[in-house]
């Protein structure tokens, strides 16, 4: 092999390597989904009044045609949000009007910052006032 032979095939292994680690390479955290960061009301928490469920995500959603929302299945399997869910930069929010106490359900989609759908669930749980206020005074009895 001669030192021209070598000189190129040195050059041409080299970019190779190059090439394959750019591709190999892991994506930046820029390109990965966004996480949901924290839930209004959280999960497994209790409420005597909610208005309205709020979940926070690590990046801006996208808001493309209604496709990031959230829905509040109850106890009896009916859905209570009041009005559409709105979206003010990585905030998603959506009214609701809670019916019967018992154990409720968010089940939410979004369309995060890179483009592509996550969507998770989680649950908490509604009593009345009344409800709340009858345990609390048991238990001081």
């Amino acid at each position: 092999m001669t030192s021209t032979h070598r000189t190129r095939w040195f050059a041409s292994t080299l970019l190779a390597l190059i090439a394959l680690g750019i591709v190999a390479a892991p994506a930046p955290a820029a390109l990965a989904h966004d996480n949901l960061l924290d839930t209004v009301p959280g999960a497994d928490e209790t409420v005597t009044r909610l208005d309205e469920v709020a979940l926070t995500f690590s990046g801006e959603l996208i808001d493309f045609s209604q496709a990031s929302f959230a829905q509040v299945q109850g106890p009896d399997g009916l859905f209570y949000e009041s009005s559409c869910s709105t979206i003010d930069r990585n905030i998603l929010t959506t009214p609701v009007a809670l019916g019967e106490a018992g154990l409720y359900t968010v089940l939410w989609n979004a369309v995060s910052s890179d483009g592509h759908p996550i969507s998770e669930s989680f649950a908490f749980t509604s009593v009345s006032y009344t409800h709340l206020r009858a345990h609390e005074t048991r238990g001081n009895l």
